[in-house]
């Protein structure tokens, strides 16, 4: 410390900075005895100098490479110094790569297993997250939610999506644009399709009340966030709670027709790929058919309730190798409903004359009851029986859980990646079976919703580090 004080009276500061420099070397020798009792290895090529600094010789590398650096100061890893050392040597390097911090501090500093030291560096650095960080594991649900395994009538619990805009040839010659409106069964994976001339609320409003005329009020709805969606869905609910207030007899029966809606997670398709993949197949069709056609209005509207008969008569379940196999279920199956469709161990037909009687009329009717029954219990068993469960392709993946106040760089489309905004959670939103899927996060002031394998850790909240 006296020399330290003469150096502060000279003013010389390159001597200031080397005692200072010795003095933490040495100290960090004695503050790590005494909070690990870890001491410098007894070892033939560790001595320590004249000022009490430990060295490593280097001995057998230097046999040979006459140019390589010798005595190089020894820091015990188990020390918080030997990772500010680390630290500093990848700022310095501008945020290179694990061999060249290594390559770095061996031309002055000895220090034990520091290929690990550099890489766990580099895997806390805020910057190299930012550039080389991975998102959070999105737990992939395993088994089928309950309302796409049980018996209901057909578009009780829906999946709806729009897409477009189509092309179309006005009377007066000129282009028009129109979008479609998909409404596909969860359950029988029945389709149907409704044209709008634009993808606002209002035409929203009246495809549902044309779909709802047509299959009856669905309970559940599942979408994506557009936002006629769900302005549109905030209109019909508040409808309905007008219509109820206004008489107190149907409150009961109107309350049980509130569609609950069910939106996924914002910028999350894959939540809804049940309804996805329908318009998928859908576009295939009207692309490939319409092609460089100009259409008018009605023709277009034609071939897409074709394309909705289409979808409907495709089999879902495998299709018969031999005659005695059972026919394959459609969804149509369960919109129309045949008296004559072949089930095994059923001879019924549909030729028989029948009496109006009421006797033979009940009879009759508990034989559709019976076919009806059948044919449930024949799509579960060639649709669920037979199905495999996902396989999802592993990506690389933060090992970090998401936790309340942690900061997290959240992915955003069409934008570069220096570009995508820091956020912090601040709720963990968890799904049925209990599983963390989405966040809230705010972010610039607001607050939004997003998967958590579209966010990226950076550091650890302030909580977390003082359970560290």
């Amino acid at each position: 410390m006296k020399q330290f004080a003469l150096a502060s009276i000279a003013a010389d500061e390159v001597l200031k900075r080397t005692i200072s420099y010795k003095f933490i070397i040495k100290d960090h020798y004695l503050d790590t005895e005494s909070r690990f009792a870890i001491r410098v290895p007894d070892s033939p090529d560790i001595v320590q100098d004249n000022e009490g600094i430990y060295r490593h010789s280097n001995s057998y590398v230097n046999k040979k490479h006459k140019n390589m650096p010798k005595n190089l100061i020894y820091i015990l890893r188990q020390h918080k110094l030997a990772e500010l050392i680390a630290m500093d040597s990848h700022n310095s390097l501008l945020h290179q790569g694990p061999k060249d911090t290594i390559r770095d501090i061996n031309q002055r500093y000895w220090i034990p297993k520091l290929t690990a030291l550099a890489r766990r560096i580099r895997k806390k650095c805020v910057t190299c997250k930012k550039r080389h960080g991975r998102p959070y594991t999105y737990p992939f649900a395993t088994e089928l939610p309950s309302i796409r395994t049980q018996t209901c009538r057909p578009f009780q619990h829906d999946g709806l999506d729009y897409f477009g805009p189509i092309s179309y040839k006005t009377a007066a010659g000129t282009t028009g644009k129109l979008w479609v409106m998909l409404i596909t069964c969860l359950i029988t994976r029945a389709v149907h399709l409704e044209v709008v001339p634009d993808n606002s609320t209002s035409s929203f409003l009246l495809a549902m009340r044309r779909f709802i005329g047509r299959r009856g009020t669905p309970k559940t709805i599942l979408s994506d966030n557009a936002p006629a969606f769900t302005l549109g869905y905030e209109m019909i609910n508040t409808d309905i709670r007008s219509m109820i207030n206004s008489s107190q007899t149907l409150t009961c029966y109107l309350a049980s027709k509130e569609i609950e809606v069910k939106q996924i997670t914002p910028f999350a398709p894959w939540q809804g790929g049940v309804y996805e993949r329908i318009v998928a197949i859908v576009k295939n069709m009207l692309y490939k058919t319409i092609g460089r056609l100009h259409l008018s209005y009605i023709e277009v509207e034609s071939l897409i309730i074709e394309c909705e008969g289409i979808l409907n008569s495709r089999p879902i379940t495998m299709n018969p190798i031999s005659i005695s196999d059972t026919e394959a279920v459609r969804p149509i199956d369960f919109l129309l409903p045949r008296a004559e469709l072949s089930l095994p161990n059923h001879s019924f037909t549909g030729t028989d004359k029948i009496r109006i009687t009421e006797k033979q009329t009940r009879e009759y009717l508990k034989h559709l009851d019976t076919i009806r029954s059948h044919l449930w219990d024949e799509f579960y068993k060639e649709l669920y029986t037979g199905i495999k469960a996902p396989r999802y392709k592993a990506k690389a993946h933060s090992t970090e859980s998401p936790q309340p106040n942690h900061v997290v760089l959240v992915e955003t489309p069409n934008l570069p990646r220096y570009r995508w905004p820091l956020a912090r959670i601040i709720q963990l939103l968890p799904s049925k079976d209990g599983k963390i899927r989405s966040v809230l996060l705010k972010c610039k002031n607001t607050t939004i919703e997003r998967a958590i394998n579209q966010l990226i850790p950076l550091e650890l909240s302030a909580s977390d580090e003082d359970q560290d």
